[in-house]
């Protein structure tokens, strides 16, 4: 059984998420329905697993500073088209048109990277109990064969580009010249698989996850060298290897 998390809940936007509020469906109270209850939150760092530039990204007065042997980017704005979320629990079998993993986006859905140091909560949700393994997180643009993307009220996401599952916004400083300011669209398509290490036992109690997305994986490569924001025409895609280095699922110790 396939299971999905209607529209209306507390316009969450990842995981157990919703796509916005509608009065014309119904608005059911989720945080006291079956299943154990799961609080979810993102958070955006800074510093890569791996890399390798003259020195850490960091995060700094609401903005994200990547450095490299080329220059620096200052973004300030950086948004991603989650197209599929779902949770996969241990033995059950996700392929297929029918599967006993949740799943949480009806649709494809923009998400707000929180360019700051706290956590950003998404909301509580509940899902059967159980021994999950992963989370399995899928980014990918859309065509005109698509629905448009919406955004954290529900509204389609008008003048979006096809094929574009980033938009980043900020300024590339060169090594020599002036700041050159950007707002880029860039593709990606990644089925990210975050495996909980250790597997999460769901229990009647709940537990709470972070998502961590850490951006600068997607613009610093394995030389030290940054992505010229200010200069890449429409269509450039993110690496399917650096895409995934950006993303990681936790569990939130017990009174953490």
């Amino acid at each position: 059984m396939r299971v999905s998390i209607p529209r209306t809940f507390v316009s969450t936007l990842l995981l157990f998420a919703a796509v916005g509020c509608s009065d014309s469906v119904a608005d059911p109270d989720l945080s006291d329905g079956p299943g154990a209850p799961v609080a979810v939150a993102v958070v955006a760092e800074a510093t890569p697993r791996s890399f390798f530039a003259p020195q850490a990204p960091r995060l700094e007065g609401g903005a994200l500073l990547v450095s490299g042997f080329d220059g620096s980017l200052e973004i300030t704005g950086v948004q991603v088209v989650l197209a599929e979320i779902e949770a996969e629990r241990e033995g059950v079998e996700c392929e297929g048109s029918v599967s006993d993993c949740p799943e949480f986006l009806d649709r494809s859905t923009v998400l707000d990277l929180p360019l700051s140091q706290e956590a950003v909560s998404l909301g509580i949700g509940r899902l059967p109990e159980g021994r999950y393994e992963e989370i399995e997180v899928e980014v990918e643009g859309w065509d005109d064969d698509d629905e448009l993307p919406v955004d954290a009220t529900g509204l389609p996401v008008v003048g979006w580009p096809e094929d574009a599952a980033l938009r980043v916004e900020g300024r590339f400083l060169p090594t020599e010249g002036d700041p050159r300011p950007f707002v880029a669209y860039l593709a990606m398509e990644l089925e990210a698989e975050l495996e909980f290490e250790p597997e999460l036992q769901l229990g009647p109690e709940g537990a709470a996850i972070e998502l961590i997305i850490t951006p600068a994986a997607w613009f610093l490569d394995d030389e030290g060298y940054v992505l010229d924001l200010s200069s890449i025409g429409s269509g450039a895609e993110v690496e399917e290897d650096r895409a995934e280095s950006g993303f990681e699922i936790r569990i939130v110790p017990s009174g953490g």
